[in-house]
């Protein structure tokens, strides 16, 4: 049997711990001696198997509210996101591999498995074997010359200025130079849990190294109608005073809502606007029985589950990742989007209208729910149980 360890670097929603848990379930229960090292264990899918060691994982500085700092431009490329982490900053990187050093070495670990985790995938290189998992966003993969813009706009920190601070940082560690900056996400092995037509990197990936989502409806007979309702699955800090809740009214559709850690001054708006308010997770399978449409943040869980449960979702998207998802779906044509903090009511309220009845958009949506059920990429605690067998 390994002993493995699983860690959690960067990334602030809970997809990361329910795609950890499964895994640290299923590997201990087959024997291994797994350790879970978290950026932040919270939320009812924080739930380790009894024998699993929990250690929190070494902290970028941009996590620390202490750190926070204002940037003049959005993020084009990962190395922009890693540079507003910290990675900007001499000293950051060395940190974090030598905390993640101490980490493997008291789990004298076989195996690692890194959940948008680059400083723990540069610890363990040539320590241990790696494997990168998580959305198509968070596992670049590694052979990369470069971070593509994803924007379509220059990077907003230079690459060459951020691998010459890493390097410096690696020396002082007693590493070797990197021959990129994306070679900071290099594994042995992945289990990217996401549909290739979510994924930024499709075509620099190989298919075997995706897995199937876990949040994903079992679509064996298309459904020939729908529900009624607009379900809404929201963000906890989209707050009461977005347009987004106007334009949702004047659709004059029954609109069902759940927002995880609602306020109260939330739920009184959802309330004054006639809203359905849930205040626990709802079944996905009850979202797809009794909605014609969602709209969601663009969160990776929930739009695959839409598109696996032939749901038309429009997505109000606020950063980079969501951005990407929400072209993603566009192009497909099974929903629409517009950047959450700039819409306009009425326009969206009509677009809403739009989609709603829009049966071409069901239809495509049928079409591809119907090729996801077909596809055979293995889930990802299969994948990682078949390799962690190996070593």
């Amino acid at each position: 049997m390994a002993r493995i360890l699983i860690g959690w670097e960067l990334g602030a929603n809970r997809g990361h711990v329910t795609r950890i848990m499964p895994i640290a379930h299923r590997l201990a229960r087959e024997g291994h001696e797994v350790s879970v090292a978290l950026q932040r264990p919270a939320g009812a899918e924080f739930d380790l198997p009894r024998g699993v060691a929990f250690w929190q994982a070494p902290l970028w500085p941009g996590l620390l509210l202490s750190d926070v700092r204002s940037w003049k431009s959005a993020p084009s490329t990962m190395g922009d996101i890693l540079a507003r982490m910290g990675l900007d900053q001499p000293g950051t990187l060395a940190g974090l591999v030598s905390s993640w050093d101490s980490i493997i070495a008291a789990t004298d670990a076989d195996l690692v498995i890194a959940d948008f985790a680059p400083a723990l995938l540069t610890a363990a290189r040539g320590r241990a074997k790696t494997l990168i998992t998580g959305t198509g966003f968070t596992c670049i993969p590694g052979h990369l010359v470069r971070f593509p813009s994803l924007t379509g706009q220059e990077p907003a920190f230079s690459e060459a200025d951020l691998i010459d601070i890493a390097d410096a940082d690696l020396a002082e560690c007693g590493r070797d130079a990197l021959p990129s900056l994306p070679a900071l996400f290099a594994s042995d092995h992945a289990a990217i849990t996401t549909f290739r037509s979510l994924d930024p990197y499709a075509s620099e990936r190989s298919p075997e190294d995706y897995s199937s989502p876990s949040a994903v409806f079992d679509l064996r007979d298309p459904p020939s109608a729908r529900g009624e309702e607009i379900f809404v699955y929201a963000y906890n800090k989209m707050g009461p005073e977005l347009t987004l809740w106007d334009a949702l009214a004047r659709t004059g559709k029954p609109v069902r809502i759940f927002v995880p850690e609602a306020t109260a001054d939330q739920l009184e708006r959802f309330a004054a606007l006639g809203f359905l308010i849930e205040h626990r997770p709802v079944p996905f399978h009850e979202i797809a029985r009794r909605s014609r449409l969602l709209v969601s943040h663009g969160g990776h869980g929930i739009t695959a589950a839409a598109l696996s449960a032939a749901l038309p979702h429009f997505i109000g998207w606020f950063d980079l990742e969501k951005m990407l998802t929400a072209r993603a779906i566009t192009a497909l044509g099974t929903g629409g989007c517009d950047h959450l903090m700039t819409l306009n009511a009425d326009h969206t309220a009509k677009r809403l209208i739009q989609m709603w009845y829009d049966q071409g958009m069901y239809d495509r949506a049928v079409a591809v729910a119907t090729a996801l059920s077909r596809s055979e990429a293995p889930s990802a605690e299969d994948r990682i149980s078949r390799i962690a067998a190996q070593i």
